[in-house]
């Protein structure tokens, strides 16, 4: 009769995440992943393969429980600018001097990775498509409710929202001064074309 699984493979994963997540996939080694998981290799490659199957489901895991969890708290608040506003704000406004900036585990990965390894880019590719959808419905909704200009292009303001995110994350891991990244955040949503406020 085979052994009961003593931890479940979303444990596993979000421990990997934050050993993957400070340390890169390079400078993580097997003796590093098998103290924070609490197994031996054999245990580790019969659950996930090897370190590269550990990985793809690590960022398979990222993308569900991080980039999911953050879009449908942020950029689907029924007040979609405030959601958009806070999303930005949320990828730096967690650091102290207890923690460091870490930016995104999807771009952290596509600066180490490039397109070398076809099965992560898949992942990474997916990671920005569904950004850019939830960047795409937020600019919608805000186009909808009369506060962004009817003639708007969604498409292509969705695209440099993502590119904005991209710099501002790698800038926090360069520079984590909250004020400078607040002030970027502003001229961020200084790019929204917002109809103006009617005094009332």
């Amino acid at each position: 009769m085979p052994r009961p699984r003593l931890q479940a493979d979303s444990d596993l994963l979000s421990q990997s995440m934050q050993l993957f997540w400070r340390k890169g996939y390079a400078n993580t080694a097997l003796r590093d992943l098998e103290e924070a998981l609490g197994l031996k290799a054999p245990a580790l490659y019969h659950r996930f393969g090897n370190k590269d199957g550990l990985f793809r489901a690590t960022l398979e895991h990222y993308l569900e429980r991080i980039v999911g969890r953050r879009i449908s708290r942020y950029l689907e608040d029924p007040d979609a600018l405030h959601g958009l506003r806070r999303f930005f704000e949320t990828t730096y406004d967690y650091l102290d001097a207890d923690h460091p900036p870490l930016a995104c585990l999807m771009v952290n990965t596509a600066a180490e990775f490039g397109a070398r390894d076809p099965a992560v880019q898949t992942i990474l590719q997916r990671s920005h498509a569904r950004l850019r959808a939830a960047f795409l419905a937020n600019l919608a909704r805000l186009r909808d409710s009369g506060r962004l200009r009817p003639d708007t292009h969604l498409d292509d303001l969705a695209d440099t929202l993502y590119l904005c995110l991209q710099g501002l994350l790698v800038g926090s891991k360069a520079d984590p001064d909250k004020a400078r990244l607040d002030r970027q955040v502003g001229l961020i949503l200084a790019l929204l074309p917002l109809v103006p406020a009617t005094p009332e």
